[in-house]
């Protein structure tokens, strides 16, 4: 069992692969990442709500997420209430099943994000967290101009490494020597940044970059690290769990006194297919999450 990820920098920020084989097409890694990815979605795409409520709402109304994984950014769209219709496409049948048992009232389809399993023009917002790392980003846009609606958006954003707490600057230096430990793959990596966004084939409306933060105790840290591309290459070359969990429960125990606030290097970018996104009231369109119509899957156009 072999893969390619990595966790990169501030503006290239967490790798979710886009291969179906790999270390993302294992069930444990799925189910690791439906129960203990931290849950940073919605922070982010509230810091994007002006332009997502620019969007407003049309006969389509499918909201897609490409690269869902086991469904936490397409559970976070579902709570924004974004669209009546949601749909996750992973290449990952393991992550697909984790989704569809974890997250209710959304269909989910396995799909790669080059040859997307959407009918043309039927699709008013995509999502795609920690996404283009490990995609070809030509291909990317390519289909995602062609599934969108005339005034849809595309709205692509990730998040780094969970290694500062503002409380504790040694956390920052245990990192480090954790990735010394048990070092992060990096074969395969696409570099994702702003130069990736202003030279796409569509027009960037909206960028920023920003930090986010949640509180994790240190059980719920070192779940959340299992699930870390470095410690999960780890894992799959064999090193035992316990072994790892063990050391980083040693390392990490005097620097935990309760619970820290750990800090996450964001970004989200917005990109239509044309210069002028039309402007809607400012508020945010709810209604009930169905599953999309079969009418609007099919073959790629």
């Amino acid at each position: 069992m072999n893969g390619t990820y990595a966790t990169v920098g501030a503006e290239s920020c967490y790798v979710h692969g886009m291969s179906p084989g790999g270390l993302y097409g294992e069930s444990w890694l799925a189910a690791g990442y439906a129960t203990s990815r931290p849950p940073l979605h919605l922070q982010i795409l509230d810091r994007a709500a002006p332009a997502l409520t620019a969007v407003g709402s049309t006969d389509l109304d499918l909201a897609l997420d490409i690269g869902c994984g086991a469904g936490i950014s397409t559970k976070a769209i579902s709570q924004c209430g974004i669209s009546r219709r949601l749909l996750g496409v992973d290449p990952s049948p393991a992550m697909i099943r984790s989704a569809t048992s974890h997250v209710s009232g959304v269909s989910f389809m396995v799909g790669t994000a080059g040859a997307l399993p959407i009918r043309s023009k039927m699709v008013k917002v995509i999502t795609a967290a920690g996404s283009l790392n490990y995609t070809d980003s030509d291909q990317f846009f390519v289909e995602a101009q062609r599934v969108l609606s005339a005034d849809g958006l595309l709205v692509v954003y990730d998040f780094g490494a969970g290694r500062r707490a503002a409380e504790c600057i040694d956390l920052d230096h245990w990192f480090t020597q954790m990735l010394h430990h048990w070092p992060t793959p990096r074969e395969g990596l696409q570099e994702v940044d702003r130069t990736t966004f202003d030279t796409a084939p569509m027009h960037l409306v909206a960028y920023e970059s920003f930090i986010v933060a949640i509180n994790f105790d240190l059980s719920s840290y070192i779940d959340y690290l299992m699930t870390e591309s470095n410690v999960a290459a780890a894992l799959n070359s064999g090193v035992p769990e316990s072994e790892i969990r063990a050391w980083c429960e040693a390392g990490l125990s005097p620097l935990f006194q309760g619970s820290l606030q750990i800090e996450f290097d964001a970004y989200y970018a917005c990109l239509t297919n044309h210069a002028d996104p039309k402007c809607v009231p400012q508020h945010r369109h709810r209604g009930y999450l169905a599953s999309p119509s079969r009418a609007l899957l099919g073959p790629v156009a």
